[in-house]
Order: C-alpha cells, then structure tokens, then sequence
C-alpha cells in the first residue's frame, strides 16, 4: 500500500509516518500512513485504513501548509489536507525545503481577526431576528 516510485529527475526530500485525519460523518478519523515529500510533489500513501485517504499533488499545486499540532497543507483550489503524527516538525522542514510556504503566526492571527469581526457585525446586524443560540455556534 505504501509503495512510492520515484519519477525521472525527482529526489526525495524526506518521508515520516502522519496520519490523514479525514471525516467520516461529522467525526475525525485517523488513516496513517506515509507523508512523502520530493522536489516536484507531495504524496500520503496509506499503511492501513482507507486508500480513499491517499493523495499526491505536484508543489505546483500546493499554496501553503500551517504548522502545529496538526499540520495542515492548503492547495490552490481550496482543498486542504489535515495531517498529525510524531513528526510534524520534520514535515514542515521538508516541506519548506521543497518551496512550500508556511503560514506565519501572523498570517493566521489576521486571518482570525477577520473571521471574529465578521460574526461580530452578523450578531449586531440580526441580534433580535436570530435566535441566541445560532451565535454560540458561530463561536
């Protein structure tokens, strides 16, 4: 199942055990696997669990990853991509090796910034045509 060939002219940069976490209802479900990381694409090659979780793209197609307890790899197409595991600070050194860009902690700050003062004006704007509930779940 983990089986990677490696392309004419392409190097391995690194491979480390993650685990996809994909959903299965509303429920996250671990499929580990391998993360392997070359100078033309990103692969997951599953080592059990289900094959549905694996991915490859070229690093042409990768916009970003965030860092963290979960690394979090953003495609140019909206996609994102969830992976946790033991080596996550391996993964993102390959992955900036590669040319991927990582997400500063202040890309992500705005970015929460924004996402809270748009809830914020949503509450002002239907605070009594709402029910009070529909604002906890916003949070």
């Amino acid at each position: 199942m983990e089986k990677f060939d490696l392309r004419e002219n392409e190097r391995l940069i690194g491979k480390e055990y993650a685990s996809h976490i994909t959903k299965l209802l509303v429920f996250p479900q671990a499929n580990p696997g391998k993360l392997f990381v070359t100078n033309q694409r990103v692969a997951f090659k599953v080592t059990q669990g289900r094959v549905h979780s694996e991915f490859e793209y070229p690093l042409s197609e990768l916009q970003s990853f965030s860092p963290g307890m979960a690394l979090v790899l953003r495609l140019k197409d909206g996609k994102s991509h969830k992976l946790t595991g033991m080596y996550n600070k391996k993964l993102a050194s390959y992955l900036e090796e590669a040319g991927v860009a990582a997400v500063t902690i202040l890309e992500m700050s705005f970015t929460g910034g924004v996402l809270i003062a748009a809830i914020l004006l949503l509450r002002r704007l239907t605070l009594f045509r709402l029910p009070k509930w529909t604002f906890l779940l916003l949070w």
